[in-house]
């Protein structure tokens, strides 16, 4: 064969980084879901969590804004609301996310989204975050301890199919400074008096 048939084809180079328009510069957020539940498996209302950042120095705080407008796309209760997300250093100022029956947590504030469902943990910046449990379903022991997890571009979707479990167990001591622990002092005197009255009478009938 001639030289001039053994021809190199012309080569195309891609430029992956140009061509996917790759920008850092885009915060890429998601989210996840929680379910609050016993050692049972049994779905518990009523606990209260605020959520913290990867430093656990600031917590979550959601606005809540009504949009209007013609092309503004409404709920059964005629309303579309919109949130944002900052992060402030005073607890106080936090948002609260509440368990409902389902033991699933949303955003404790009477405002649906744009389907109509209640707000939930959605729209966070991926990366690392905590749950700080403010108060216990009734009969359960508060979480002493942060509860960490991790928001990815899909881990809403996926914890939505599996939310994220947050266990709580039965109380079987009285909290510290509550009623219960009054109650359970003054058993615990009638006890001591009456061990007392009791040693008395003995030694005054030896």
């Amino acid at each position: 064969k001639g030289e001039d048939e053994f021809q190199i084809p012309n080569m195309a180079v891609v430029d992956y980084e140009q061509a996917l328009n790759l920008d850092e510069s885009i915060v890429r957020t998601g989210g996840r879901q929680f379910v609050k539940q016993n050692v049972l498996g049994a779905k518990l209302e009523g606990a209260e969590f605020l959520v913290l950042n990867g430093s656990q120095k600031e917590y979550l705080k959601i606005d809540i804004a009504e949009v209007k407008g013609k092309d503004t796309e409404k709920t059964e209760e005629g309303e579309y609301y919109v949130k944002s997300y900052t992060w402030v250093s005073d607890a106080k100022e936090a948002s609260v996310f509440r368990s409902n029956k389902e033991g699933i947590l949303e955003l404790d504030v009477d405002k649906k989204d744009k389907d109509g469902e209640e707000f939930d943990l959605k729209g966070l910046s991926n990366g690392r975050y905590y749950l700080e449990e403010i108060k216990a379903p009734e009969g359960y022991a508060k979480l002493t301890n942060y509860k960490e997890f991790q928001v990815t571009a899909t881990s809403y979707y996926k914890e939505n199919l599996d939310p994220m479990e947050i266990i709580n167990t039965k109380l079987t001591i009285p909290e510290t400074g509550g009623i219960g622990s009054l109650i359970f002092i003054a058993v615990g005197l009638i006890v001591v008096t009456i061990g007392v009255q009791a040693k008395r009478k003995r030694e005054e009938l030896a």
